[in-house]
């Protein structure tokens, strides 16, 4: 995917199965990747969207605390 101004990047996880996205927001790439994984648009909700790169393109680490 091509990353533009103002876009973050997000992993996307649906079935066993991961994306990367760039969107704007988390629901945008919620509904991105729905369309990559081959759902309808109403089964969205069932992609789980992780945050992993600011749109100023430094990374989000993740810790479990």
């Amino acid at each position: 995917m091509i990353k533009l101004p103002g876009q973050s990047g997000y992993i996307c996880f649906y079935n066993g199965k991961r994306k990367e996205v760039y969107a704007d927001t988390q629901y945008a790439a919620q509904r991105i990747a729905a369309e990559l994984f081959g759902l309808k648009p109403k089964f969205s909700y069932k992609v789980s969207v992780t945050l992993c790169e600011r749109a100023d393109g430094s990374e989000v680490i993740h810790t479990a605390s």
